[in-house]
């Protein structure tokens, strides 16, 4: 991570003084557009007629300099090859093919840094951005820059610019990289709806969806495709709730739920629930919560068949209860009785059979509430 320091803080200089040189350019053009607009003097008006003198020559005008070409991207020692590559078109290319494989070694040595720190989901979740920004590099830059100079230049320098811009995002944004996948949606007049999480796809069908706000869809038939599964898995949940964009935070969402459901309740998440190293599934499927709060059907990965399993007993210890938030393994769920009463509980999911290990019950209205 060392090595490449000097390079990013050279980066955002040249950022800088492209800037100013832009700004500077633009500036000088204004001044210089109007004064070319003017059609030239008449000597004869404009020589005074109480003079004699002959008339002395126009001072002609002298063109602003121009502004310096922003300094490339990269190293410096891509720099120095350019220099020295002068004119020669076949030169620029190989520094072009020499600074590329650099910038995408670097990136790489950096996502495998990043990687090593991550687990279950949320390794899953980055691998699934790096794939969508590679995709996304290909449509804007082309195919592989190769080929006889200067035929691959553009493309082989849109490439290099998003490779070095992709670097400093996960050198300098390292959360921003580890956070969920979502994805909007609601259903079609036929119930139906897709989303796309990264490399996983779920695919709703139904008999029809009816409701404002929370719309609820009846027989529903779920299609599921991700990594680490045998392969496109079909599930039956007794329905599916789907909530307006405005009224929930992502209709699906793909990602760590140790942050909690603040930001609203997904109808499909996907997570590692019991903290095994993959992917579990949960779908909105009721409103057994505590006081009509959502509820869950939770489908477990079996590594033996590589399915996603449904587990009653977990959606049997969770009713009643809302959940706050998910974490190594654990769910964290709380309700409510009245003005005053509170539970909550922790339920451990690590060991195969899920089990309530903590439960608390007070009175929020008394001195002694927490």
């Amino acid at each position: 991570m060392a090595r490449y320091k000097d390079d990013r803080a050279q980066r955002r200089r040249r950022s800088r003084t492209f800037m100013l040189s832009a700004v500077l350019l633009a500036a000088l053009s204004g001044c210089q557009g109007p004064a070319q607009s003017q059609p030239a003097a008449d000597p004869a008006v404009s020589a005074p007629v109480e003079t004699a003198s002959p008339a002395v020559p126009a001072t002609p005008a002298v063109a602003p300099a121009p502004a310096d070409a922003p300094p490339p991207q990269g190293s410096r020692k891509y720099r120095d090859c350019l220099t020295a590559a002068r004119d020669d078109a076949q030169a620029h290319a190989r520094c072009l093919d020499d600074e590329l494989a650099y910038q995408a070694r670097a990136l790489d040595q950096l996502l495998q840094e990043r990687t090593a720190t991550l687990a279950g989901a949320q390794r899953d979740a980055l691998l699934a951005q790096q794939a969508a920004w590679q995709g996304e590099t290909d449509r804007a830059c082309g195919a592989v820059a190769t080929g006889p100079a200067p035929a691959h230049a553009d493309g082989g320098r849109c490439r290099l610019q998003r490779t070095i811009a992709r670097f400093d995002v996960l050198a300098d944004d390292a959360p921003a990289a580890a956070q969920g996948l979502t994805a909007q949606g609601v259903p079609d007049a036929q119930g139906a709806l897709r989303l796309q999480l990264g490399d996983a796809a779920i695919a709703l069908h139904s008999g029809g969806c009816s409701g404002q706000g929370r719309v609820v869809c009846k027989q529903p038939s779920v299609q599921i495709i991700a990594p680490g599964l045998a392969g496109p898995q079909t599930l039956t949940p007794v329905q599916v709730v789907v909530a307006a964009p405005s009224a929930s935070g992502s209709t699906g969402y793909r990602g760590p739920l140790a942050a909690g459901f603040a930001d609203g309740w997904h109808s499909f998440a996907l997570s590692d629930l019991n903290a095994d190293g993959h992917e579990d599934l949960m779908v909105w499927s009721g409103m057994d919560g505590s006081y009509g709060d959502p509820s869950y059907t939770y489908y477990l990965y079996d590594v033996g068949s590589r399915r996603l399993v449904e587990s009653r007993a977990l959606a049997d210890l969770v009713r009643g209860s809302s959940v706050s938030r998910i974490a190594d393994g654990r769910l964290y769920v709380w309700s409510r009785s009245g003005a005053c009463e509170r539970g909550e509980q922790t339920i451990d999911a690590r060991a195969g059979t899920p089990k309530v290990v903590e439960r608390k019950q007070y009175n929020t209205c008394t001195k002694n509430a927490p």
